[in-house]
């Protein structure tokens, strides 16, 4: 875990991650930047972006620069719990690996909903 956008990115230098969970309202950098600059580095990581100030813009931009989900706060843990399997499955598929034991419940819809 990280609490900046500087620590996640340094974290990112040492170390292998599946999936990132970022919060478009860091004190450091906006989400959506960093989501590029992970895009730019990493660009096999999983990326959902969450934020509780939503705009129409932002999810475009999300989109646009990496995200593989866009969701708005609050965020139903059974509803993430879903997106973070499904992310993972997709991760396990593009790299050809099979890892049920990761899975936290079934996957049943696309990454690309918001919870209200």
């Amino acid at each position: 875990m990280a609490e900046t956008a500087q620590e996640a990115l340094t974290k990112l230098e040492t170390r292998s991650y599946d999936l990132a969970l970022i919060d478009n309202r860091l004190p450091d950098m906006e989400g959506i930047t960093l989501l590029s600059h992970i895009q730019s580095t990493l660009p096999n990581m999983k990326r959902i972006l969450m934020t509780g100030f939503p705009t129409p813009e932002d999810n475009v931009k999300a989109l646009n620069r990496g995200a593989d989900a866009y969701l708005i706060k609050p965020i139903k843990p059974d509803e993430l719990i879903r997106i973070v399997n499904e992310m993972v499955s997709k991760q396990a598929e593009s790299e050809n690996i099979n890892t049920p034991e990761t899975s936290c419940g079934p996957s049943q819809s696309s990454p690309f909903t918001t919870s209200s």
